[in-house]
């Protein structure tokens, strides 16, 4: 991956105003700036965007902004209209989009008094090429306090690598007859605060799919991909794991595929021959082959199937019936050889304890 071009402005939210940040060392900047792009290409916290049809403005502002990267990369270094261009691409990016969402925070803050404030930070752009061509251009919100106290660039007193971004949006773009085509869109937030003022006011985005969709697709997807296949010859563990993807989307709170791939790692297989690791591997693929975001908010109504029941014969007349998703379960029910070397059945449970006990008094 190449940068081909980078700037990082200062957004004060407060006044409004916005301004380049300038650097003595600059090349300890680029080293940052790299490690953003590489963090924002390997998060799992993106979700999938488009820019909503009834505005213009941020459309246009990315429009404006990869046409003079490119003819900033076409000019040579020794000609002068690079120098040209490179102004006015900044006094561009200066006046339009760092100024709009400096105005943005300071309207949100003045009308959200009861929340924390956005704190003030920096814009930074930046526009990446890979080795087959494809280019990204990548706009990031990071910290303006721990970032500002070191805006030397001197590496030696350290930039914010440990609190990098905090919001970002990556752009993936193609050359089409002349024309700039957008091709995929991912907003990255690892934030907890709401974020629409940055993808919905500043980027002018609305969510390729909603909330809704994507918790039907991925529950579809883990289902009849990743956990039915096991179901001829892993029966007990088919069960286990329908029930817990079941009790899993049946919770009001986040979906993210990375979360959901270290739950089935940590899951103990009834079967020691399930192989863990043929699941893990069909997950990580899933969001993309599947249609669905790697993260989002999960609407359990949605759902629709049950919990299945295991039905265990244990002799004559005698069954044990497991109902739905038990956490630990191997540390519930456990086989066993008593002293004689009888196999046994042992289950942990204080109401049945007391109910047999009474029942051998």
């Amino acid at each position: 991956m190449q940068i081909r071009y980078s700037k990082i402005f200062i957004i004060q939210n407060d006044i409004p105003s916005a301004n380049e940040a300038v650097f003595d060392r600059t090349e300890n900047v680029r080293e940052y700036i790299e490690a953003i792009t590489t963090e924002l290409t390997n998060n799992s916290v993106t979700r999938q965007y488009c820019f909503d049809e009834q505005y213009e403005t941020a459309n246009n502002d990315v429009i404006f902004i990869v046409t003079k990267i490119n003819a900033l990369c076409s000019v040579p270094d020794e000609d002068e209209r690079k120098v040209e261009i490179a102004e006015e691409l900044k006094n561009y990016i200066e006046s339009r989009p760092a100024q709009r969402l400096s105005s943005i925070e300071k309207e949100f803050n003045d009308n959200h008094p009861q929340l924390n404030p956005i704190p003030k930070g920096v814009l930074i752009i930046a526009e990446t090429i890979n080795e087959e061509g494809g280019c990204k251009l990548i706009l990031a919100k990071a910290d303006y306090a721990e970032f500002m106290e070191e805006q030397s660039g001197d590496k030696k007193l350290g930039l914010p690598t440990k609190k990098k971004i905090y919001k970002a949006i990556s752009i993936e773009y193609v050359l089409n007859n002349h024309n700039y085509d957008i091709s995929n869109i991912l907003v990255c937030d690892t934030s907890n605060r709401d974020a629409k003022y940055w993808w919905r006011s500043f980027l002018e985005l609305k969510e390729l799919r909603t909330n809704e969709l994507n918790t039907i697709n991925a529950y579809k997807a883990i289902k009849e991909k990743v956990i039915s296949p096991i179901r001829k010859d892993h029966k007990t563990d088919f069960i286990n794991l329908f029930n817990f993807n079941l009790a899993y989307f049946s919770s009001n709170d986040d979906f993210n595929i990375d979360e959901y791939i270290q739950k089935i790692r940590d899951y103990i297989p009834v079967d020691h021959n399930l192989n863990k690791e043929s699941l893990i591997n069909k997950l990580h693929t899933l969001p993309e082959t599947e249609k669905f975001d790697r993260t989002f908010q999960k609407q359990p109504t949605s759902i629709s199937d049950r919990m299945r029941r295991q039905i265990v014969r244990l002799a004559d007349n005698l069954d044990l019936s497991i109902k739905g998703q038990i956490e630990n379960l191997q540390n519930v029910i456990k086989a066993d050889l008593d002293n004689q070397g009888n196999k046994i059945v042992v289950i942990y449970s204080d109401e049945g304890y007391e109910h047999f006990i009474r029942n051998q008094q």
